[in-house]
């Protein structure tokens, strides 16, 4: 018997046998580290960008990537760690590991706060349209 809400990892090993779902097992957490860490990187643009415009300036040996691809291909930059993006997938992991009910809150938080970004920018637009 098989779960209903099984993942690929699930139907492989049901299917396949462990040694196919092992493998299907650990693509899958190479793919979520590699989107995790991408994801972050690009986080971590945005909020030392947020984190200038507002007169605060990390150090760029802080919140680069360690390396870049460039027309040469891969290129060291000497940075050891893009710290704002290590503290979010850390800030991340903390909400997860502390349970899905928190999580949804802080969904739900999030959601909220992007739905009154919207709407304050749409008021505002509204007052500049020239009908």
């Amino acid at each position: 018997m098989m779960p209903v809400a099984g993942s690929a990892y699930i139907y492989a090993r049901f299917s396949m046998g462990k040694f196919v779902g092992w493998i299907i097992g650990w693509n899958l957490i190479l793919k979520y580290l590699f989107g995790a860490a991408l994801v972050a990187s690009g986080w971590s643009e945005y909020l030392t960008g947020f984190l200038k415009d507002i007169g605060i300036i990390l150090p760029v040996a802080l919140s680069q990537a360690p390396l870049v691809y460039g027309n040469q291909g891969w290129q060291t930059t000497g940075v050891l760690i893009n710290l704002p993006a290590a503290l979010i997938i850390l800030t991340l992991s903390t909400l997860l590991v502390i349970g899905t009910k928190e999580s949804a809150r802080f969904n739900f938080l999030i959601v909220t706060i992007k739905i009154l970004v919207i709407l304050l920018f749409v008021g505002v637009g509204v007052m500049y349209i020239n009908p």
